[in-house]
């Protein structure tokens, strides 16, 4: 067996061992090192919402930013609910999505739901009317699946909730010896009917109703929710409110569940009951990055009413079904109709799956035709004229990266004096930023850590935003493209600019918590599998991305630099970025007749322009339609844009961009875009409408990158690669902990912390138990002894290869 066994797979098989050893290296930092740049002092300070426990790095676009943010005001959505934490309590609903009348977006927008209030007067902390006795709320704790507000009077906690994503339970947990009476308040919607598990018939008095669990009948569509408890409760309610009775001498968790429009609520309630006493409190997301694929481990954090670890009901994203194998994970009949599509109960502790990383490096996997060689380099020459560049970061980084491409076409054809004018372009244009000479430098903000526009910092509106990071990955991408390509062709330039350059790199995708100038994963959001783009910005429907595909070139881009600085950490963690966005590009950005998330009538535009966390939209920042919509999130074109243009895509899609081309006027970038996209599936007629036109194309692209990419597609008739199947990769996978920071083993043990001002690490009796987040999760030991076998003997066939 050892004699035919490859070393490759040796290795590999070594590499799992270590795995189940718990011994296998985590994805660390890319540095450690203060970033080279002048420091400021932000403006915006963190506000009175959040916790006494955080401090810098500060999380500035996670999906609860909201919540931060202000006043608070705005809704955030765990999933399936969108939640308000209101003055006074916290406020959740499931509501229908809606399609706009013009079909060209979908909402899932707040219209009624259930308020967990306090009992007491509400005010929000900072303001004034704040005093003790007063309630008031934070955000006390997260990690990478949740996040925890709680409530308190001031001295006090009363209760907290645990927002964990995917949990179709909302839980709130309150402290002993509270003198206080849960209430629930129904807004928008109208209470009709109670039933409790305790209740009899005919006995039963009006407005009183007694159990353990009760089904609460709204008048909206006759939407019910189940309201569960630890131990009997009475409730007395009316059309408006419900109020708990109860006798507790402990902490307990009410948890209330909605069931789904269209779901029966038999079937429903059947599950939500069977593991309505498991609490999930947060999880953590491990990784392990290899040649080809990559496992990723969600470990959910979860207890039941003794403080036992117990497998929580988590709802997954139509991307999760595409990865998680059923053999490894227990997939339930409970389904919510999510804004992304379906969402399935799965009743496990640990998600594990597999992904594909993809196979591209500097160049793309097919050369450029012989026939058209002389022609692209001829376009070269022209190409590499200095066109100037804009102050500003985000078209700074389409015009550096515009010579990138013309660098790296130059190389491909062996151009070695076109190749090294477009270098000197990049230098020059890189030498004030890099030296602090620059008319908007960047800064690196003390306040919330990270690397900020001077002008931007200073104005809001500036910069796309980026002074209060938004869009840091769209426009730093573009820039370590560039510094990636030069870094290639000149080590002394290489490592003089490391400094500037990584600061960038880990500005928006650190992966460690080991750095502590910058926060973990900005941009990326695991759970969702995808990126979020708006920064320290509120909006009505919640954090945003519009391009995609400028998302992918980002995790591209840092890819190459770290390829180009041999940064493994860094390389390993843009190769699994970049497979996640990629399929998140494919899954809810884009469809077609066989593949959508989407009703029909939504699907038929074939893609969307925006998601939101509340709306899908075929929309952009600066206009809507098919052709900015959609067009937006294809740019730019580099080696990587074929990985997520897939052929049965670009059949459905290039007819109807063409019908907008003829009804409207659009400029030639945008042509441009279109044409450059039909040539995945019909190359010879995009050479025809491009080889020869002289038109003008977007400032990141030069007429012989347009030639480049018309003469590099492969074989339109090969098909696309398959869709992801779910491999059992079993459930041993070393804790390496992205996110940590400001999380305990629960979310509770920082809550009682902030509340008391007791030490961070002091754990009350009731903690509930299990692994912290930078600690190993315990494996079994016939997992040890397997691995120990493994071990043996790749130790044993390695010293028999030849």
């Amino acid at each position: 067996f050892f004699s035919t066994c490859s070393t490759r797979m040796m290795l590999v098989i070594y590499l799992w061992a270590l795995l189940a050893l718990g011994i296998a290296v985590p994805l660390g930092p890319f540095s450690t090192e203060e970033p080279p740049m002048s420091k400021i002092q932000h403006p915006m300070k963190p506000g009175a919402l959040w916790g006494r426990s955080f401090k810098a790095p500060y999380p500035t676009n996670e999906w609860w930013i909201d919540a931060v943010l202000e006043d608070g005001a705005t809704g955030i959505t765990p999933e399936p609910y969108t939640v308000y934490l209101k003055p006074d309590g916290l406020l959740a609903g499931l509501n229908p999505k809606k399609l706009g009348p013009t079909t060209r977006y979908i909402t899932k927008a707040f219209e009624y739901g259930i308020k967990i209030v306090t009992g007491k007067e509400g005010v929000t902390p900072g303001q004034a009317g704040e005093r003790e006795g007063s309630v008031a709320h934070k955000i006390i704790g997260y990690d990478d699946l949740s996040v925890t507000a709680q409530y308190t009077d001031g001295k006090e906690p009363l209760v907290t909730f645990p927002l964990v994503r995917g949990s179709p339970f909302l839980s709130a947990h309150y402290k002993a010896g509270v003198a206080l009476a849960p209430k629930l308040e129904f807004v928008g919607a109208s209470l009709t009917n109670v039933r409790g598990s305790k209740d009899k018939p005919k006995k039963v008095m009006a407005g009183i109703s007694v159990g353990n669990w009760f089904e609460l009948t709204l008048n909206k569509t006759l939407q019910t929710w189940v309201l569960y408890s630890e131990h009997e409760i009475t409730v007395h309610w009316t059309a408006t409110s419900l109020m708990v009775m109860h006798s507790a001498k402990a902490d307990f968790t009410l948890r209330l569940a909605a069931v789904d429009f269209g779901v029966g609520v038999p079937t429903a309630k059947q599950v939500l009951s069977k593991y309505s006493s498991c609490v999930p409190w947060g999880g953590t997301v491990d990784v392990d990055v290899q040649d080809a694929a990559a496992a990723v481990q969600f470990q959910w954090k979860a207890t039941n009413h003794m403080g036992r670890p117990c497998k929580p009901l988590i709802l997954a994203l139509p991307h999760h079904q595409e990865l998680l194998s059923h053999k490894s994970h227990f997939f339930t009949p409970l389904k919510y109709d999510g804004l992304l599509g379906p969402m399935v109960g799965i009743g496990s502790d640990t998600w594990t799956y597999q992904i594909n990383l993809l196979d591209v490096s500097w160049q793309a996997p097919t050369p450029i035709q012989e026939d058209k060689r002389e022609i692209i380099a001829k376009q070269l020459k022209s190409d590499t004229k200095n066109i100037g560049f804009a102050p500003e970061p985000y078209s700074f980084g389409k015009q550096v990266c515009r010579f990138a491409r013309v660098s790296l076409i130059a190389e491909a054809l062996d151009q070695k004096e076109t190749m090294g004018d477009a270098d000197g372009v990049i230098k020059d244009a890189f030498e004030d930023l890099v030296s602090g000479q620059a008319a908007d430098n960047m800064l690196y903000d003390t306040t919330w850590n990270g690397v900020v526009p001077d002008k931007g910092v200073h104005e809001p509106g500036a910069d796309f935003g980026a002074g209060y990071y938004n869009d840091h990955h769209f426009h730093y991408g573009y820039w370590l493209y560039a510094a990636a390509v030069l870094a290639k062709h000149d080590s002394a330039w290489a490592n003089r600019t490391q400094g500037f350059f990584t600061a960038l790199a880990r500005d928006i995708a650190n992966p460690s918590t080991e750095d502590p100038y910058f926060p973990t994963n900005r941009y990326f959001d695991y759970y969702a599998g995808h990126s979020w783009a708006a920064g320290l910005m509120q909006f009505t429907s919640g954090r945003n991305q519009e391009s995609t595909s400028e998302a992918i070139n980002a995790w591209y881009g840092m890819q190459l630099y770290a390829d180009a600085m041999g940064n493994v950490n860094m390389k390993n963690t843009a190769r699994l970025l970049l497979a996640h966005e990629t399929q998140a590009a494919r899954v809810y950005w884009r469809s077609t007749t066989t593949h959508s998330v989407y009703p029909d009538t939504f699907a038929k535009h074939k893609g969307v322009g925006m998601v939101w966390e509340d709306k899908v939209a075929q929309e952009t920042w600066f206009g809507a339609g098919p052709i900015y919509a959609l067009c937006i999130n294809i740019m730019p074109f580099t080696p990587v844009t074929q990985f997520y243009l897939q052929k049965q895509w670009v059949k459905e899609t290039v007819p109807l961009l063409e019908d907008a081309l003829d009804k409207n006027s659009y400029t030639d970038e945008w042509r441009i875009i279109v044409y450059m996209t039909q040539a995945v599936v019909d190359p010879t007629s995009a050479w025809s409408t491009l080889g020869s036109a002289g038109v003008r194309s977007d400032e990141g692209m030069t007429r012989s990158n347009v030639l480049w990419w018309l003469a590099t597609r492969p074989d339109p008739t090969l098909p696309d690669p398959p869709l992801p199947v779910p491999v059992d990769v079993g459930a041993a996978i070393h804790s390496v902990n992205l996110t940590g920071g400001h999380s305990h083993p629960s979310a509770l043990v920082a809550a009682q912390a902030d509340a008391v001002d007791a030490e961070p690490d002091r754990k009350p009796a009731s903690t509930p138990a299990g692994p912290t987040p930078n600690q190993p999760h315990p494996l079994p030991h016939h997992h040890h002894f397997l691995a120990l076998l493994l071990v043996a003997a790749v130790v044993v066939g390695l010293g028999q290869q030849p």
